[in-house]
């Protein structure tokens, strides 16, 4: 008589934990355990953003790094006749090859427009980072997307399954649950009002050297060909960083490294130069104050009209 090397109870115990799985990966969020488990904020903001695509149709899109989120607001663009913008901007740990991804994801709603709003120091991410924060490749892996820069490994799957899992507290500081802080991007179009109170550039905040990447140009390349193909123009424009934090030399090369890179990609159009601003704009070294942020959106404003029919 030959013996099942498993007990008939541990069958059914493995049983029950895989129809428990499947039920899991099939009622939550695709990135997420929303809404068993909270997010972070990093995660949240992603889903919530991609919450917004169907308001894209026929409407500027707005996108980029949390300076973006922070400091553009589709309100203003509305005061100004633009209709109402949507903005998806994200965190940098997003990388240039992720906002060039949600980027091209966008795109099948048809916008009337791009716009990438970033600080120069979102072009000098590295994949090593990218990998490191852990959020790109998860995206990537969530949502059935691709990357020229950054090819989906196993490690990636599995970061994406047992991230899934995790317990998170979401911050006071965003709502103190994903609900209210999706709830505000959803009331502000994919907006949201810095809160911080600027106390000055830390020393590892200062930024004396411009320091580009292959991988963040390869993902800006990947926006910039998917527009072009669609016929959909490309604008960017350069996030004020505080005077505190960078030097004059940073912001020289930055917009010198755009411009050549405009230069190469046809129909790619830069509206101004890599801006600084007095550090009582700022509530953090990455962010405008929210009466900065109209500022900055009303100058923006004043450049689409001009560039675009």
């Amino acid at each position: 008589m030959i013996r099942c090397p498993i007990s008939s109870a541990a069958a059914v115990a493995v049983l029950v934990v895989g129809v428990s799985e499947l039920a899991f990966l099939s009622r939550t969020e695709l990135l997420t355990g929303l809404p068993v488990f909270q997010p972070t904020v990093d995660d949240a903001t992603l889903v919530a953003k991609r919450r917004l695509l169907p308001r894209v149709t026929n409407e500027i899109l707005l996108i980029g790094d949390s300076s973006c989120t922070m400091g553009l607001d589709p309100a203003v663009f509305e005061a100004a006749g633009l209709g109402r913008p949507v903005n998806l901007g994200t965190l940098a740990s997003f990388t240039m090859p992720g906002f060039a991804a949600l980027g091209v994801e966008a795109l099948e709603y048809r916008p009337r427009a791009v716009v990438v709003s970033v600080l120069p120091r979102s072009f000098e991410m590295t994949e090593a980072q990218a990998r490191e924060f852990d959020l790109l490749g998860r995206y990537l892996t969530a949502y059935g997307r691709q990357s020229p820069a950054y090819d989906l490994r196993p490690a990636d799957r599995w970061s994406w399954f047992a991230r899934k899992h995790r317990f998170n507290i979401f911050p006071p500081e965003f709502g103190g649950s994903f609900a209210a802080y999706a709830g505000k991007l959803d009331e502000w179009n994919g907006h949201y009002h810095e809160r911080g109170t600027y106390a000055g550039a830390k020393p590892f905040e200062y930024k004396a050297r411009f320091q580009p990447t292959e991988y963040c140009r390869i993902g800006l390349l990947q926006l910039a060909d998917a527009t072009r193909n669609r016929g959909v123009p490309l604008l960017f424009w350069w996030s004020p960083s505080p005077t505190d934090a960078v030097s004059a030399e940073y912001l020289t090369d930055a917009s010198r490294y755009v411009d050549e890179f405009a230069a190469g990609a046809p129909d790619f159009i830069v509206l101004r130069p890599a801006p600084s601003w007095d550090p009582e704009n700022f509530g953090s070294v990455t962010h405008l104050t929210p009466t900065a942020a109209k500022s900055n959106s009303e100058e923006l404003a004043k450049y689409i009209h001009l560039n675009l029919n």
